[in-house]
């Protein structure tokens, strides 16, 4: 049975782990050797399931947008 969790909190989490990755210097490094599969992964091992088609879409965006 999947885990219900609040999209919002869980896309804000992701904002919040984009701008730490961004000020340790890292963001660059994820970006460019599969940042997307990584958060993903992430994501699976926290909720134990892959993540909905609507997160995906999110981790690929963020990375794509880089640093604010």
């Amino acid at each position: 049975m999947a885990s219900a969790f609040d999209r919002t909190r869980l896309l804000q989490a992701f904002e919040l782990l984009g701008a730490d990755l961004s000020a340790r210097g890292l963001f660059v490094e994820l970006a460019v050797y599969g940042g997307g599969t990584a958060l993903h992964d992430l994501y699976a091992s926290v909720y134990v399931e892959a993540p909905p088609d609507e997160a995906s879409l999110r981790f690929r965006s963020v990375l794509q947008d880089g640093p604010r």
